[in-house]
């Protein structure tokens, strides 16, 4: 069920009715897009975990009047850029690239496949050093997922417990080659110095 309307509370959480009309009175609208793709096993997977990247990353078209000719706008201002010089591996997803201060960038870079979930599904390394164009990179400190805390820095509870899992042990990483695992997620602050 895409969308519910009720002029009573259906008991089921949200506490209040969801009479909600929508501009025009007669109620919201959800639009949605199903994709099929047939084909074997094996190329399915990777379809679907590229596909759902691309799907839900895609880039957003906007537009605004142009009080100027596109010539001289294309003088005044940068209207092409680009930061990355080297492919990201297929298996990996540049989650976020965000400027985190004058010198720094906040990057998150998670591994798209499972375990066992096809042949992209094995370990990926991907050099920092050799990933920006213009950039060079002084320093690499691995965050915790939200990047309010160095990895070094963060001290898991330990639990008296029977174990049935090994322990696991993170340790920070200050090296520029990354190596994500399926399923990894990996948040890094990158200190540079830019070139041009």
């Amino acid at each position: 069920m895409l969308h519910r309307r009720l002029l009573f509370d259906d008991g089921r959480g949200v506490g209040e009715p969801l009479n909600e009309t929508g501009v025009d009175g007669h109620g919201l609208i959800v639009r949605g897009k199903h994709y099929i793709y047939l084909d074997r096993k094996e190329p399915s997977t990777v379809f679907h975990r590229q596909q759902a990247v691309e799907i839900f990353f895609k880039p957003t078209v906007s537009f605004s009047e142009l009080k100027t000719s596109p010539q001289n706008w294309s003088s005044i201002f940068h209207t092409q850029w680009q930061a990355i010089k080297s492919h990201v591996p297929p298996n990996i997803n540049l989650l976020t690239l965000q400027q985190w201060g004058r010198h720094k960038l906040l990057i998150r870079l998670e591994h798209i496949f499972e375990k066992n979930e096809g042949p992209l599904s094995k370990p990926a390394t991907i050099s920092l050093s050799d990933f920006f164009i213009s950039y060079n990179i002084t320093s690499v400190e691995e965050m915790v997922l939200g990047a309010n805390l160095k990895l070094s820095d963060l001290h898991r509870l330990k639990w008296h417990a029977n174990n049935k899992f090994p322990d696991v042990h993170i340790k920070s990483h200050h090296s520029i080659n990354v190596t994500l695992y399926p399923m990894e997620i990996k948040t890094f602050i990158v200190v540079f110095n830019k070139d041009k």
